[in-house]
């Protein structure tokens, strides 16, 4: 007759063992238990890192009891891909807050984020393994592995990361990038960051201070994931203002070490190219009578291309006059009637417009390139009674300069 025996295996280690129930002995083989630990390496990201850089992540053992973690300790090693021993980078039983672990995995598992700051090693490839020790089976029984290039760290690091070198831009633009030394054992070692631009590069004239980059203050999360989050705040932005008009210009940008004193050195030679300006001035027409309100309006374009994304249509705003003729020499004084902006400033009743049609002649950035100017209507300008020419000037986002009054002939209107 057969009998079914269940024998109770936890807490007993994967192999033989012998089994005796009633006197009667039996072998028993007991197989390994699944491991229940979790360990998630998040930085470095990779494929490179430099000396000493910080291995972060999390880790859990779901089969430890409430309260804990499961997790009571963090080892992480360094195996050289071209052979040799390996090498102990650093370990840690410290362990911080992580908020998102514990919206997934449950609030017990709050403290389960770590940092471990690693060992120099020499620079080359390495396989990097994290281990995770469980409390429940007090094994290391969760790895992780990152292959990395580690590189040296003998300096501070300077980076812009949305400008390539050689690349067309505006008068205006913002630089962004990054600036940190690995050296340093605690916060981004980089305390400032100067810029500089020598205008028409080649020409000898003298660098123009440009003004402290903005440092230190923006989160990014990336440069965590890349470098350690010892260096999230290592992003840096500057508006640049190139010299008025088209030309070639080397921007500088010093990062200064907190660790030696020393700087650090990244350039971009840009250029602004000249301004291709097209006008076109739809109302009035030549003549036109106008009695009550009535509204002035067009196109205006700079055609000449910059390797900016998000460009547009190259205005940054646009400036409309009338001139009266009837007091000579070349009539009186001008009448300011709008400055419709890129951002329609200036013009609570009209502004820059959509023109379809001017983006189907010219291309998709061009669409909102119209404009439009109410006159003799409340909260507008107003031309009283008489005969004006009008002229229109529009300010180019590349050169930063206005377009030359002769761009379209003078028109003549009256006003009744």
């Amino acid at each position: 007759m057969n009998r079914h025996l269940a024998v109770l295996t936890a807490g007993l280690a994967a192999g033989l063992h012998a089994l005796t129930a009633a006197g009667v002995a039996a072998p028993l083989t007991t197989a390994a238990a699944a491991p229940t630990t979790e360990l998630h390496m998040d930085v470095p990201a990779g494929p490179s890192a430099y000396q000493g850089f910080t291995v972060g992540g999390w880790a859990i053992d779901a089969a430890a009891p409430d309260p804990g973690t499961g997790v009571d300790a963090i080892h992480v090693w360094a195996f050289p891909i071209g052979g040799g021993s390996p090498i102990f980078m650093g370990a840690t039983t410290d362990f911080h807050a992580r908020p998102d672990v514990a919206d997934a995995r449950g609030a017990r598992f709050r403290q389960s984020g770590f940092n471990v700051k690693t060992v120099s090693v020499a620079p080359g490839d390495y396989q990097v393994v994290t281990y995770a020790h469980s409390t429940v089976s007090q094994q290391f029984d969760a790895v992780a592995l990152r292959r990395l290039t580690v590189a040296p760290a003998i300096e501070a690091v300077i980076q812009i990361t949305n400008i390539a070198d050689g690349a067309r831009v505006n008068g205006e633009t913002t630089f962004t990038g990054y600036a940190f030394d690995p050296r340093a054992a605690t916060d981004l070692g980089v305390d400032a960051v100067h810029v500089y631009v020598y205008p028409n590069w080649g020409s000898g004239e003298p660098p123009q201070f440009a003004g402290l980059a903005t440092y230190g203050t923006i989160n990014d999360p990336s440069l965590g994931a890349q470098f350690g989050s010892q260096f999230e705040l290592a992003s840096l932005s500057m508006e640049v203002t190139m010299p008025p008009g088209s030309g070639t210009h080397l921007v500088a940008f010093f990062a200064h070490s907190a660790v030696d004193g020393s700087f650090k050195l990244a350039t971009r030679l840009v250029t602004v190219p000249p301004a291709q300006f097209l006008l076109s001035v739809d109302r009035p027409q030549p003549n036109a009578l106008f009695s009550g309100a009535f509204t002035i309006g067009g196109w205006a374009i700079d055609r000449s291309t910059v390797d900016v994304p998000g460009d547009g249509s190259g205005i940054e705003y646009i400036q409309v006059y009338a001139y009266p003729v009837e007091y000579p020499p070349g009539g009186g004084a001008p009448i300011f009637v709008c400055g419709p902006s890129d951002e329609n400033e200036d013009l609570p009743n009209g502004g820059i417009v959509q023109r379809p049609d001017v983006a189907a002649m010219f291309g998709a950035r061009f669409l909102n390139s119209g404009w439009t100017c109410p006159v003799n209507a409340p909260g507008a300008a107003t031309l009283p009674p008489a005969a004006y020419d009008l002229k229109v000037y529009v300010y180019s986002e590349r050169t930063q300069q206005y377009s030359s009054p002769t761009l379209i002939p003078l028109i003549r209107f009256t006003v009744q």
